[in-house]
């Protein structure tokens, strides 16, 4: 649909650009609620799960210290371990009994690693661990422990210590480091700080560890547990146990929160997460999941495509039941409309080609140019001119326009002109009364009204028609020389004013593109009456027969250059001449010559006529001068091919005669000796005898081969006059004699 139709359906489009926005908005609006009600929603029950799982880690970790708690009041009450503590001496077999029933204690629970008995006047430990089930605290493994019994520390019963320990069967090194959390439970005396036995409980990282990983039903989420000030409790698949993560922004928030539980979305290690956190009741505890964005996101993907697909089906459905009902209501408007826009448009048309026609009329001369007859029919035109002021045109004439008609089809150069005639009229109007005429093809008229007097005049049009030329550079791509006409008083001479400065603007054959030619400067130019240089053209006609390309290319140049400085009709007529005096030489060249040089005079002058610029039209006829020269030089060429073949010829079947010389050849190719001796020179670098003389001893030689003639008869059978030069020739052309010549031969 182009700009015009699309104007025509201006109501139309905006009926349907109504409907449709409403419709989309509407559909739009109830998708994205839905779109992000079902994400939030989903959101929401991801979270249920994961603190579901969470709920169960934190019951595991209570129920880990409630069992510990209870298996320390178990193992207190034991009295066959009690004795361990109580008595002082004790057999083996109440020792063995006392560890046993420790290592059945240390097997009742999963989570339990060891269990270490302490008495504190003996400075003597009692475990399960093999290796170190009964020792001194100076001999014992866990060295942490003792001194953890021995610091003055107040250690909170109900929250184990994280620690760790190695492992007694082995060498103490990194890899045999094990993670517990121990459970300290004492039995004070009456102060508080002095303590009679302590129970020691270890309870193995790894059984929480792989708690959480058994409740941890998705392989992409991260579970841990952190404490109050941000530490890891429970290592993660990213950090190590123990690690500070307390600057973490999303540990922050989770450490701050009043709440109990809660989730948010927030960047974890470089990636969008999901963060659901729970508050321990029994410890100072936060068990935090963090579950990739991403891979949650993956999960609602169907559903949401599901979704997009039913909104946009929708969506489609709503835009073809507007185009549907738009049509239906757009209908009777569009008929009206169409009716309406097609008389407007026939009336403007109508109006501007009369307005235009009646201009064009008026500079052809083909109206009365009667002042009140004429303002009338100005008012009736509306055209924007006075009948009584001064008249004056520029007129602008499109540069190389033969490219410009190839460039762009007719419907588009009456565009590109009717935008140059409103591009005028814009910078001209706020200075001048004028109206724009496209009167011929590569022509546009602007005649303007003027006020005041002709002083200053040509310097105002001169600095409006660059605006102009410069304008329509600009926006349209197209070049144009502007001619400024003089002035006149009366429309009686408005057609003469047209025609005359038609006239001048083919100046802009000197000027060049793009150029402002004013008349009345060219007018005061002219010295006076052009007298042709008919000595220069004899000069330039000898050259060009002659064949002197450098002095034809001179003299034309200087006839061209001496029509400068007077109006186009003298170029015209001067290249016409010129033309028709070239082609009499030519016609001359090839009758005496007989060549085909190809030159039409009819041809020469309608390219010359087409020509815009100077340059050109020189470029042209230099070409044509060139093209002769080179026939002229060919021919000449091929000539002297012939006339040394004839020569070589003749010499080849007369060496024989004694009487053969240059007076003999010159007279068989009609030529004077002196001339023929000279050219013959210059064409092969040696004189005609020379060459009779070198076919005379080639034909000896090959007697002397061949034959058994006597030398004295070989002489006599080539041409010699006597036998004393041609020995003397032989010798100094080959370096031996005859004769040696011969034997030299006879023994090869």
């Amino acid at each position: 649909m182009n700009f015009l139709t699309f104007s025509k359906k201006k109501t139309y489009k905006n009926i349907l650009l109504t409907l449709t926005i409403s419709v989309v908005t509407t559909i739009l609006f109830l998708a994205s609620i839905l779109y992000f009600n079902f994400e939030r929603i989903s959101l929401s029950i991801i979270n249920n799960f994961i603190k579901d799982s969470l709920s169960q880690v934190s019951y595991s970790a209570t129920f880990m210290k409630e069992s510990a708690k209870t298996l320390a009041v178990q193992v207190s009450l034991d009295t066959d371990i009690s004795q361990l503590l109580f008595y002082n001496s004790l057999d083996s077999n109440e020792i063995t009994t006392g560890l046993k029933r420790i290592n059945t204690y240390s097997k009742t629970a999963p989570f339990i690693h060891s269990i270490y008995l302490y008495d504190t006047k003996k400075k003597r430990f009692y475990s399960n661990i093999e290796g170190n089930t009964f020792i001194s605290e100076l001999d014992f493994f866990d060295k942490d422990i003792i001194r953890i019994l021995n610091s003055d520390m107040d250690y909170d019963l109900d929250t184990p210590i994280f620690r760790k320990i190695p492992n007694p069967n082995i060498t103490f090194t990194d890899n045999q480091i094990e993670n517990v959390f121990t459970f300290l439970f004492c039995d004070y005396s009456n102060n508080k700080k002095n303590y009679r036995k302590a129970i020691i409980l270890n309870i193995s990282e790894d059984w929480i560890r792989r708690t959480i990983n058994s409740l941890d039903m998705n392989p992409q989420s991260n579970t841990y547990i952190i404490d109050h000030t941000g530490t890891m409790i429970i290592s993660n698949k990213n950090k190590e146990i123990l690690s500070n993560v307390s600057n973490e922004k999303y540990v922050k928030k989770i450490i701050h929160s009043e709440k109990d539980s809660g989730y948010f979305i927030e960047v974890v290690d470089g990636k969008s997460c999901l963060v659901t956190y729970m508050s321990s009741d029994s410890f100072d505890w936060k068990f935090v999941q963090i579950t990739p964005y991403n891979d949650i996101m993956s999960r609602l993907t169907g559903m949401k495509l599901k979704v997009m697909i039913i909104s946009f089906i929708i969506l489609l459905i709503g835009i073809l039941s507007s185009l549907i009902i738009s049509g239906k209501i757009y209908q009777p408007i569009d008929k009206m409309t169409e009716k309406l826009k097609k008389l407007e448009a026939e009336k403007r048309k109508s109006s501007y080609q009369l307005k235009q026609q009646f201009l064009i009329n008026l500079l052809l001369g083909k109206v009365l140019t009667d002042p009140i007859t004429l303002q009338m029919k100005f008012n009736q035109l509306k055209i924007k001119l006075t009948a009584e002021n001064q008249i004056l045109i520029l007129l602008f004439r499109i540069d190389e326009f033969r490219e410009f008609c190839n460039k762009y089809n007719a419907s588009d150069r009456d565009l590109l002109k009717y935008a140059m005639m409103n591009i005028t009229s814009e910078i001209c109007s706020p200075h001048y009364m004028n109206e724009c005429v496209n009167i011929r093809k590569d022509q546009i008229a602007v005649i303007f009204n003027i006020t005041e007097g002709n002083s200053g005049i040509n310097e105002k049009l001169t600095k409006l028609c660059k605006e102009i030329q410069s304008s329509i550079h600009k926006y349209l791509k197209v070049s144009v020389t502007g001619t400024i006409s003089s002035s006149t008083e009366s429309y009686d001479e408005i057609s003469e004013l047209y025609q005359d400065t038609l006239e001048y603007s083919k100046y802009r054959l000197f000027s060049g593109y793009n150029s402002i030619i004013i008349t009345d400067e060219i007018k005061n130019k002219c010295l006076g009456k052009y007298v042709y240089p008919i000595s220069k053209e004899k000069i330039l006609l000898d050259a060009l027969m002659a064949n002197k390309l450098e002095k034809v290319n001179e003299i034309y140049m200087d006839i061209i250059n001496s029509t400068y400085d007077y109006p186009y009709t003298v170029f015209e007529s001067t290249i016409t001449h010129l033309a028709y005096e070239i082609n009499q030489a030519i016609e001359c060249i090839n009758q005496n010559s007989g060549y085909d040089i190809p030159y039409n005079l009819n041809t020469f002058i309608v390219k010359i006529n087409k020509m815009e610029i100077i340059e050109d039209v020189n470029k042209y006829v230099l070409d044509t001068f060139n093209e002769i020269h080179e026939v002229l030089k060919n021919n000449l060429s091929n000539r002297y091919d012939d006339l040394l073949k004839k020569i070589s010829d003749y010499i080849t079947d007369n060496y024989m005669d004694k009487n053969l010389c240059l007076n003999y050849i010159a007279t068989e190719v009609n030529m004077s000796p002196i001339y023929l001796g000279r050219l013959y020179k210059k064409l092969t670098s040696k004189s005609v005898a020379e060459h009779i003389l070198e076919v005379r001893l080639e034909n000896a030689k090959e007697l002397l081969k061949s034959s058994n003639m006597s030398i004295n008869n070989i002489i006599d059978k080539i041409g010699f006059v006597n036998a004393g030069s041609f020995y003397a020739a032989f010798k100094k052309a080959f370096g031996i004699t005859p004769g040696q010549y011969r034997q030299n031969q006879r023994i090869t």
